[in-house]
C-alpha cells in the first residue's frame, strides 16, 4: 500500500467480516532511516487523557479543563515500533485525546520535532503550538509532519492533542531529527524523556 503523502510503500493486514465489518491493523514499517545517527528513539512514555469534547484548534495548554483530565500512563508499542495506541484507552469513541511526555536537554540546540499520526493533531512545545494537522491522514506514518524547534538546557513539556475521529484516528509516533546541514561531530545529544 502507499500513503498517498510521502509515497512511502507499507502491508498492513485488513480482515473483512459478515456486510461491511472489516478490522485492520497498524502498518508495518520495514525502513530505518538511512542515516540512523540523525534520528532519536522515539518517545516512549506519555500520560493519555480523557476525550475532550473540543475541537483540535480549540485546545490551548494553558487552558485545560482543571483536575478530571483522567491521565493514564500508555507506553509505545514495540510493532509497529513506537507507536502510542489510543484506541487501545478510547476505542471507537470520538473527542480529542490529549498525550503529555517531558524531554531534558543537555544542551541548547536546534531539532526537528517530527509526529507521525492518523488523526488530526496539534504538537505543542512548552505550551506553544509547533504542528497543527487538523485533517486526518490514514495510517499513522512516523515523521508525517515536522517541525524546526530550539530548546534550552534544561526540561521542555510536550503534549499531542488527537482527534480520534471516532476511531479512524488511532495514535502517534514522535522522535527528534537532526536539522539538515549538521554533521554527525556537530550533533548534540538528543533530548531524552524524563519524569515530569
Amino acid at each position: 500500500m502507499n500513503d498517498g503523502c510521502t509515497g512511502a510503500l507499507w502491508p498492513r493486514f485488513v480482515a473483512f467480516g459478515r456486510g461491511a465489518a472489516q478490522a485492520w491493523t497498524q502498518p508495518f514499517f520495514r525502513e530505518k532511516p538511512m542515516d540512523e545517527w540523525r534520528t532519536s528513539p522515539f518517545v516512549a512514555d506519555w500520560q493519555a487523557s480523557r476525550l475532550l469534547s473540543v475541537a483540535l484548534p480549540e485546545i490551548r495548554p494553558g487552558r485545560l479543563p482543571g483536575a478530571d483530565m483522567g491521565w493514564s500512563p500508555v507506553r509505545a508499542s514495540v510493532m509497529p515500533e513506537g507507536f502510542i495506541n489510543v484506541a487501545r484507552l478510547h476505542g471507537r469513541e470520538g473527542g480529542v485525546c490529549l498525550l503529555k511526555a517531558r524531554v531534558e536537554v543537555d544542551r541548547a540546540g536546534e531539532w526537528i520535532a517530527s509526529l507521525g499520526h492518523d488523526g488530526g493533531a496539534s504538537l505543542f512545545v512548552d505550551g506553544k503550538r509547533v504542528i497543527h494537522r487538523p485533517a486526518r491522514v490514514n495510517p499513522a506514518y512516523p515523521d508525517r509532519s515536522r517541525a524546526r524547534v530550539r530548546l534550552a538546557r534544561g526540561k521542555h513539556d510536550l503534549l499531542v492533542a488527537l482527534d480520534t475521529d471516532n476511531g479512524q484516528g488511532q495514535g502517534i509516533f514522535l522522535r527528534f531529527l537532526v536539522p539538515p546541514g549538521i554533521t554527525r561531530d556537530q550533533r548534540p545529544a538528543f533530548p531524552r524523556p524524563t519524569a515530569p
